[in-house]
């Protein structure tokens, strides 16, 4: 499994989960592509690579139109951190994240088609938003 970390997270969150499992494979945004790439260039070139995983922060990139466009056709899974985790400064939301973080490898890994989930911040509960939005 590998993951994706756009540009709303810090390079550093990334890096941190990335150490957490050594089967799970995390990436920044910095990483592979310029930081102010687009999100409809960076979701496209992932879906050509295939096996991705998209974790943000951007809950916004469900409801803009292009963006949701592209995420469908890509056949990429989303999860998306809601609103209040931009109000968390570094270390609530790394330690708030990591807490979370085997939840979210035990859904994502679950998953037999593309899927879209949002991740709460107060008791960090996981919904499953694919059927409003693919």
């Amino acid at each position: 499994m590998r993951f994706f970390v756009d540009n709303n997270l810090p390079e550093k969150l990334a890096q941190i989960l990335d150490i957490l499992e050594c089967a799970i494979e995390v990436r920044h945004i910095k990483d592979l592509f310029p930081a102010n790439t687009k999100d409809v260039e960076w979701i496209k070139a992932l879906a050509d690579e295939g096996n991705w995983l998209i974790l943000t922060q951007d809950i916004s990139i469900t409801k803009r139109r292009l963006e949701l466009c592209a995420l469908r056709e890509s056949g990429l899974s989303i999860i998306c951190l809601e609103k209040g985790w931009s109000s968390l400064k570094f270390y609530p939301k790394t330690a708030k994240l990591i807490g979370a973080w085997p939840n979210i490898l035990e859904v994502a890994s679950k998953a037999r088609t593309q899927a879209i989930w949002s991740v709460s911040v107060g008791n960090c509960k996981i919904q499953d938003l694919t059927n409003k939005l693919l």
